[in-house]
């Protein structure tokens, strides 16, 4: 009878596609925190998720990234922390996708292999 909020779905750019192993983050930023290990490890990870949330009518990784995260039991709402609305266009795009078949959200989960922490 209730439902699930998503926030940090992007978890903190690392899952937006725009993070790369060699991006710099300005000190102070909320990204600066993680050594070049853990920025090149989350940037791998983000890939070996890509490989697998791309599909016919998902062309980016935020969108398969939405709709994997619609696509989990009792969740009702994914936040986006859109700054624009060019920003927006992945998530209204994710709710108009296909729900992803329970093989391929087995496939997902067996290359999810950790959670990002929080902020």
């Amino acid at each position: 009878g209730c439902g699930v909020v998503a926030r940090e779905c992007l978890a903190n750019g690392f899952l937006s596609g725009a993070i790369r192993r060699d991006t710099r983050f300005d000190e102070g930023s909320l990204n600066a925190r993680y050594s070049r290990e853990e920025i090149e490890e989350r940037v791998d990870y983000a890939e070996c998720l890509k490989g697998e949330l791309l599909k016919d009518d998902i062309d980016t990784l935020p969108q398969g990234v939405y709709r994997w995260i619609l696509d989990q039991p009792g969740v009702s709402l994914a936040l986006s922390g859109a700054k624009n609305p060019w920003e927006l266009s992945d998530p209204i795009r994710a709710t108009k996708a296909l729900s992803y078949s329970e093989s391929a959200l087995s496939t997902i989960e067996s290359v999810h292999q950790r959670d990002f922490c929080p902020a």
